[in-house]
């Protein structure tokens, strides 16, 4: 899956919307990671897990880089 600089960014835009606070966004293989405060990801997951049941977003704390995290995999589903 090849993803644009301009899907990117739409994506950094609707994050930081979504959070309400300023983010680092970045892209590791098929996961999306945000770091920011603990209800900046929250919010997050809120929105991608709660209101819409997605599995594949998670929220958690990153003791190596000592910061929230919010990840969401955008790898494609397999059908069982």
């Amino acid at each position: 899956m090849t993803i644009t600089e301009n899907q990117i960014q739409r994506l950094k835009n609707d994050w930081i919307d979504i959070a309400n606070e300023s983010l680092e966004i970045e892209c590791i293989g098929n996961t999306f990671y945000a770091h920011g405060s603990e209800l900046a990801t929250l919010r997050l997951f809120k929105s991608y897990n709660l209101m819409n049941k997605n599995d594949k977003a998670r929220q958690s704390f990153s003791k190596n880089l000592n910061t929230y995290v919010f990840a969401l995999d955008i790898s494609p589903t397999k059908d069982k």
